[in-house]
């Protein structure tokens, strides 16, 4: 594997667009960067980590939540991480199943984001709930890439 970063025009790219759009790319984006940093840590056998991340295959670290879970349970990522992962999880999951237009305004999705500690608030708390998602997704996403980053540097 090699360093992957995601360019700011790519990430805006992404993220220009509806709320259940927005919500789920950035929680995809995230999980890749998760797959990615297993990569990293994990044993050089391509075959063996296809197994264990591949969603078609059903593997044991094939979901978003397993990734974040397993990735905390082994210190790759930090308690305030995994919290923000969890939220953006959750927000994802709304929109990706409700069958109706719901927004970042609509609760419980307005408190999960409320809840991302990533993402750094104005002082006079307009910002608007889609900024404070996407600031959170490029925040935990930096944080993922560092961390392969550095694990990469400490295998080569």
């Amino acid at each position: 594997m090699s360093h992957i970063e995601l360019s700011p025009e790519a990430f805006d790219a992404l993220m220009k667009s509806n709320d259940r759009s927005i919500a789920i790319s950035g929680a995809c984006m995230i999980d890749l960067y998760l797959g990615l940093l297993f990569t990293v840590v994990m044993v050089e056998d391509p075959k063996v980590v296809k197994e264990l991340l591949d969603s078609e295959r059903h593997g044991p670290l094939s979901s978003f939540a397993a990734k974040a879970k397993v990735a905390y349970a082994l210190g790759l990522i930090d308690e305030q991480t995994k919290e923000d992962l969890d939220y953006i999880r959750k927000i994802r999951n709304k929109f990706a199943h409700s069958p109706k237009e719901i927004s970042f305004k609509d609760n419980p999705i307005r408190e999960y984001c409320n809840k991302l500690s990533t993402a750094k608030r104005n002082k006079d708390k307009t910002q608007r709930l889609t900024s404070i998602y996407k600031q959170a997704v490029q925040n935990n996403i930096k944080r993922i890439n560092k961390r392969a980053t550095t694990e990469l540097s400490r295998r080569n």
